[in-house]
């Protein structure tokens, strides 16, 4: 009966030590959503911020007027906003009182800027919520000495008017800071980022006339924004 015993016990042994351990399978969140406070994510890292990342990024580079491939991710994660103004209400609108789930991305582009971005689900739903650093600014420069954005302005005028440059006079140059990417010249149902912009406020005379130029800090872009008589 002993022997029996026994050998019952052996074998109950042999059974528990070559059951082997059932690994637990690490538990992806929902859409890859990083925990806020992760590293910045380059590449994404996960095939849903993948595709937020190809469809977000031309938009918002179409908004900033700068080429796609001149932005970066620096952080990525993705949120639910309190209500419908993603985080980024502006001034004398109103938002519904709405949960809104979407995305929180902060772009750099290639002079080292950085842009937060604000999405809702669909990502055509965003707004930019970005105030540069001081030395971001425009420079105070001289009319016509060098300066990207005269030329620009001088060159808008050329083509727009037809004017000869000898007869153009850069009467004055302004660093100003516009209100959102049209430079604070829409067009008409023009939409614009709510982003700042550092730019210039130009005035040029063309025969007895003041043009009144809107350009980036860059000269990158201008908007003929109306006459001074």
């Amino acid at each position: 009966m002993k022997h029996y015993y026994w050998i019952l016990i052996v074998m109950l042994l042999l059974v528990a030590c070559g059951t082997p351990a059932t690994p637990t399978a690490p538990v992806d969140s929902p859409l890859g959503t990083p925990a806020r406070g992760d590293s910045p994510l380059s590449p994404p890292d996960s095939p849903a911020q993948q595709r937020a990342v190809d469809a977000l990024t031309p938009l918002v580079a179409a908004q900033l007027g700068i080429a796609p491939e001149a932005l970066r991710i620096v952080e990525m994660e993705q949120v639910t906003w309190s209500d419908a103004s993603l985080g980024c209400p502006q001034p004398d609108h109103m938002y519904a009182d709405v949960l809104t789930p979407g995305w929180h991305v902060v772009y750099e582009d290639a002079e080292g800027h950085s842009y937060n971005v604000h999405t809702g689900e669909d990502l055509e739903n965003f707004v930019i919520c970005d105030v540069p650093a001081p030395d971001s600014r425009a420079p105070e420069a001289e009319p016509g000495q060098g300066n990207p954005a005269v030329e620009a302005a001088l060159n808008l005028l050329i083509r727009t008017l037809d004017a000869p440059r000898d007869e153009l006079e850069v009467l004055s140059s302004e660093a100003r800071e516009w209100p959102d990417t049209c430079l604070g010249c829409p067009g008409v149902e023009e939409m614009c980022a709510m982003v700042i912009t550092p730019g210039y406020r130009i005035e040029i005379m063309y025969e007895g006339i003041e043009h009144v130029v809107h350009t980036d800090a860059t000269g990158r872009s201008a908007r003929l924004c109306g006459t001074l008589r």
